[in-house]
């Protein structure tokens, strides 16, 4: 192979290499391109800059701004100034989200939604984290990892499964309490503008004197409570499959857009600390209610959402809550789960948005709050995602589980009886509605194996015999067809 300048034509001007670059037809600015792509990266203009992880649990959501109002002074309860005033207006961010959806998941209905509040105070932002329902799935706060890993073990490619959760369901006889509610009628929500929120832990106001109340939150709907009681051909027949992913989240919007603000009734269960100690029940545990003909609902103001978010990303998706994000007269108590909670989000939304994100607008207080932390670089590691693996090659993440035995190495903490409260919630519904309970729990069992299906009937035969009877014969039918 000769010269390359030999071999030019003739009578044509030779031209010089530039310095940097190769002297070869169609690459002559290829360094000056592969230097520009460098800068941009190292500059994070390309890579990194504005990405926001998604969420592991509550990661598909929605959001609305609006006001909230006492509608009496709680002022003997607590020192937290926005719950003194009747006539002052605190504006507040909601967030409605679903569960433990997934990529390749069909928007189940039977899951449970989060229903989370920020209140821009005038003494800095107060966050409340909750659920459309009022009981959590879990007490211990350990477990809280292995049922979201339960949650998105499905059979492989992508795709969601119920066998992962129902094996821990089945192992978890604490859940009780919860599943009866998710797979009744109160579990399919078809749009957060008549969806209850609740705060589902027990937190403490703190009065002038220092005295101290537990305190339970509800959000009551006024739209759901008005709407005439849905007939069984509204309710029946709501199978995950038929769902719409979105159609909640639209109907919220489309409410809004129309002038058709959703109110919400603020509520509040009080409890001395001295009575907890006499209960029958853990007052602290989530998944336990309070008897409201012993713990009577006291209104105390009312939420009303009225505009929609402008920009999804900057307004719904960096939004960030955290359970310890207090003003005076509001401290957590000693529930496990939400104490731990208190870490597990801090670190989440550094890992998922970066130490900014209180700087962030949605996130940003109305007050002048002094923060007594440190500076520092993130603290969460830029890695991907392990993948989990399949069920059934290799054992799941989470516990205890099908495969093998995994127990937790400590006693489950408060006073265990998962089984009384589920019963008498049970019997409060009517025949078509335990009807729909069991058509809703069967149609998912009847994707797991026989030792889940067994154990699963054997903890809704100690909740009623009736209930397990329902489900039985439902799945006796479907593994016949």
């Amino acid at each position: 192979m000769g010269d390359l300048e030999d071999r030019m034509p003739a009578g044509e001007e030779r031209r010089k290499p530039e310095t940097g670059t190769l002297f070869l037809a169609g690459s002559v600015f290829e360094n000056q391109r592969r230097q520009k792509r460098r800068e941009m990266i190292l500059s994070g203009t390309a890579l990194g800059e504005g990405i926001v992880r998604k969420r592991l649990f509550h990661g598909d959501g929605a959001g609305a701004f609006g006001v909230f109002r006492p509608c009496q002074s709680m002022g003997a309860c607590t020192r937290a100034e926005f719950l003194r005033d009747p006539e002052t207006e605190t504006a507040v961010f909601v967030r409605f989200s679903g569960g433990m959806g997934l990529c390749g998941g069909t928007g189940r209905v039977r899951d449970v939604r989060g229903f989370s509040v920020k209140f821009y105070t005038g003494q800095g932002n107060y966050d409340v984290t909750g659920l459309n329902l009022p009981v959590f799935f879990v007490r211990d706060p350990l477990k809280v990892q292995k049922l979201i890993q339960g949650g998105k073990t499905g059979a492989g490619f992508g795709l969601q499964g119920p066998e992962g959760i129902w094996d821990f369901y089945s192992r978890s006889p604490e859940t009780m309490n919860l599943l009866l509610r998710l797979y009744s009628d109160d579990g399919a929500v078809r749009d957060y503008g008549e969806m209850d929120g609740h705060g589902v832990n027990t937190f403490v106001w703190v009065g002038e004197e220092g005295k101290r109340k537990y305190v339970k939150y509800h959000f009551l709907s006024r739209r759901r409570r008005e709407k005439e009681e849905k007939s069984p051909s509204e309710t029946g027949n709501f199978q995950a499959s038929e769902a719409d992913p979105g159609e909640a989240a639209r109907r919220l919007y489309r409410r809004l857009e129309s002038g058709d603000f959703p109110a919400y009734e603020f509520c509040i269960q009080m409890m001395d600390p001295e009575r907890a100690e006499i209960l029958e029940f853990d007052p602290l545990d989530p998944t336990k209610i309070w008897p409201e003909d012993r713990f009577p609902m006291i209104r105390a103001g009312t939420l009303t959402l009225n505009r929609n978010p402008e920009d999804f990303f900057s307004q719904v998706e960096q939004a960030a809550f955290q359970p310890d994000s207090l003003v005076p007269g509001i401290e957590l108590s000693r529930d496990m789960t939400l104490q731990g909670r208190r870490f597990a989000c801090e670190d989440a939304q550094r890992r998922r948005i970066g130490d900014h994100f209180r700087q962030l607008p949605v996130n940003a207080s109305a007050a002048l709050v002094t923060e007594n932390g440190a500076a520092g670089s993130e603290m969460g590691r830029n890695t991907a995602e392990r993948a989990e693996p399949e069920y059934g090659i290799r054992p799941p993440l989470y516990c205890p589980n099908n495969l093998a035995e995994a127990p937790f190495p400590r006693e489950t903490p408060g006073r265990k009886d998962d089984f009384s409260q589920a019963a008498v919630f049970y019997k409060t519904l009517s025949g078509e509605e335990r009807g729909r309970l069991a058509c809703a729990v069967a149609s998912e069992l009847s994707f797991c194996g026989g030792l889940i299906r067994e154990r699963q009937l054997q903890l809704f035969g100690k909740t009623d015999p009736d209930l397990e009877m329902r489900v039985r014969s439902l799945l006796q039918s479907s593994i016949k067809m």
